[in-house]
């Protein structure tokens, strides 16, 4: 029979809920580490602009300021910069202080990860896993929006330090695993795409309002694998491991 796993046995209408659109920031991890702790407050939103705020409070170049090469070396902060990307590390340590605010008891892991392990962590309902995936301009992964269409994820650009521009010689993004549904297949001119591994995804707002109307974001089983071992420093396959 083919597996149909969805994240705490929940409707994709109600996972959709707790998608926000990033719009042009960095701001995937952030918001990934929102949706998953909403979800394990069993629903209760947070607003994900703090954890913004929050991860631009606590910054590597300032881990490193208190704590000296134990700092670099444990991944400090909640993120690289102000505004800058997060690595997986610093998703669970921004997780974890944005849990401790709020009095939620949460547990942390940063470890890699593989296709039937992920599956694993769907089917229960405490566990939560984000993912980073990457791409460079030599090869782009292909996802489905909410709206059913099928698009490479963009081209690589430049990133901002302050104001100087760099050309970034790869891209990264983080979203949280939601779904696996061997079903899931979607039209294209070229014919059907099987999609499986779904997403609560950073690129598009879900509806609070109208939560029976909402989908997920959907990649087809080759384009994930291979942007999850995409061989970004330290990331290759890495899963942020959220549990209560």
């Amino acid at each position: 029979m083919a597996e149909q796993i969805y994240w705490g046995g929940k409707s994709e209408a109600y996972l959709s809920s707790f998608q926000r659109d990033q719009g042009r920031t960095n701001n995937c991890g952030e918001y990934a580490v929102a949706a998953a702790l909403s979800l394990l407050r069993d629903g209760r939103r947070l607003d994900y602009e703090a954890i913004v705020r929050l991860a631009d409070s606590w910054t590597m170049p300032l881990a490193v300021l208190a704590f000296g090469v134990f700092g670099l070396l444990a991944g400090g902060g909640h993120r690289l910069w102000p505004g800058g990307p997060t690595t997986p590390r610093q998703q669970a340590n921004l997780a974890l202080r944005a849990a401790r605010e709020r009095g939620m008891k949460l547990k942390a892991e940063v470890m890699k990860g593989t296709p039937e392990a992920l599956k694993h962590y769907l089917r229960v309902p405490t566990i939560i896993a984000l993912v980073t995936v990457g791409w460079d301009d030599t090869w782009r992964p292909r996802i489905f929006y909410p709206t059913g269409k099928l698009k490479m994820f963009a081209p690589v650009g430049q990133m901002r330090i302050g104001s100087a521009a760099i050309r970034q010689p790869f891209a990264a993004h983080v979203m949280l695993a939601a779904a696996y549904d061997e079903t899931r297949s979607f039209s294209t001119p070229e014919g059907d795409v099987g999609a499986p591994w779904g997403f609560v995804n950073s690129w598009f707002d879900g509806s609070t309002t109208q939560p029976g109307r909402g989908e997920i974001f959907w990649m087809p089983d080759e384009d994930f694998r291979r942007a999850w071992g995409y061989k970004i420093p330290g990331t290759p396959n890495n899963m942020v491991l959220l549990s209560i």
